[in-house]
């Protein structure tokens, strides 16, 4: 089973461990060691949001809102960054986003695009397998 999370997960799979009622199953999750760290982060972020704890955790050093992106097809260009975590980055352009799972290298750091969104697409941080 493959769903789409809101609040910045994204794509996640799973299998269906058992029906809870009308239209609710339990999901177990299979995740990957960064996708697991995502989760943690963003339910901490929820967490304290709740509790009333607002932590700037996704703030944009000055100077960094323009990165240079390197494409596994070839293709080089720069983009704005419009949010950014240990787990993965979101960037703004005006050109076309590149196809979902494309490897990108943001400065010195590999990932695949995860996303698209309205203005751009967001990257998830990824070791890139050695060829």
């Amino acid at each position: 089973m493959v769903i789409y999370l809101e609040g910045g997960l994204g794509r996640v799979s799973g299998k269906v461990a058992r029906r809870c009622g009308d239209g609710e199953v339990a999901v177990i999750f299979d995740f990957s060691a960064h996708k697991r760290e995502k989760l943690a982060e963003f339910l901490t972020l929820a967490i304290n949001k709740d509790l009333g704890v607002e932590a700037d955790t996704h703030a944009i050093p000055e100077g960094a809102q323009t990165v240079s992106l390197q494409f596994e097809t070839g293709e080089a260009y720069e983009g704005e960054v419009i949010d950014f975590s240990l787990a993965g980055v979101t960037i703004r352009t005006q050109r076309a986003p590149p196809l979902v799972g494309v490897w990108v290298r943001v400065g010195a750091i590999y990932g695949r695009v995860a996303r698209l969104t309205e203005t751009g697409f967001a990257i998830d941080f990824e070791q890139r397998p050695r060829r």
